[in-house]
């Protein structure tokens, strides 16, 4: 079994929203359409074993800013560079999915960082 490196971080970033219809179920679930078919992409011909969840914090005010949560695990193998996957992750397959729903994120930051 080759060595893995593993890591878990937590990352926040803001969410504008430029439709006032939409209502907090409607931003979180684009959310999660758009976490999950980035990790479908991201999964794609990898040698890597990543999962992510994202939440929203904070009540919703319609169209405006949200701040947002995305926990990410990354489990890289044979020396992969596990702790660098969660920005990678973001701006790669997260942060065009977000955009294409008509979710503008910024101010991308980490929060925390483990290594066990």
């Amino acid at each position: 079994m080759p060595e893995s490196e593993h890591a878990e971080e937590s990352w926040e970033f803001r969410i504008k929203t430029v439709s006032p219809a939409l209502a907090e179920k409607d931003v979180r679930r684009l959310l999660e359409e758009a976490l999950q078919e980035a990790l479908a992409e991201a999964r794609q011909g990898k040698d890597v074993d990543i999962d992510a969840r994202a939440e929203l914090r904070g009540a919703f005010g319609g169209a405006g800013e949200l701040i947002a949560i995305l926990l990410f695990v990354a489990k890289a193998f044979a020396g992969g560079a596990a702790g660098a996957a969660g920005k990678g992750f973001f701006d790669s397959y997260l942060k065009p999915k977000l955009e294409q729903r008509g979710l503008f994120p910024s101010s991308f930051k980490r929060e925390t960082e483990r290594k066990p």
